[in-house]
């Protein structure tokens, strides 16, 4: 048995996955509402809305950080701006949850391009973070 938090919830991805395996979520979060809605629908849990504003002290202790951090700005279809995107930008609310939280685990989203992004450059300094 384990706790774990999404960030960049969406529908609940992440959570359906480590539930089936014995996790337990303990705090989620999600600015789209729409997927909000549908998060509630299918877990009776209202996501939280604004990561940039999220006091972590008021998070129970979790083992596993979960994200699906928004993959426009790090996507081969977009421009690619990356972590200096306005939404690529949101990665470093991960990073915050992982400095300030200290979880022993972390699964991110798999985002197509993310490696060969600026000839790895974006790669190293998500990694150096």
């Amino acid at each position: 048995k384990f706790n774990f938090i999404e960030l960049f919830a969406g529908i609940g991805g992440f959570r359906s996955g480590l539930e089936a395996i014995g996790g337990r979520c303990v705090w989620a979060c999600e600015k789209d509402r729409a997927a909000r809605l549908t998060y509630r629908a299918n877990f009776v849990q209202n996501p939280y809305y604004d990561i940039k504003a999220a006091d972590l002290s008021t998070i129970l202790p979790f083992d596993v950080l979960t994200a699906g951090f928004p993959c426009q700005d790090f996507s081969s279809l977009s421009d690619q701006k990356g972590v200096q995107g306005k939404k690529g930008a949101l990665f470093w609310e991960v990073i915050r949850v992982l400095k300030e939280c200290k979880p022993p685990a972390l699964f991110l989203e798999n985002v197509k391009g993310l490696v060969t992004m600026r000839k790895g450059k974006t790669m190293e300094s998500i990694l150096n973070a």
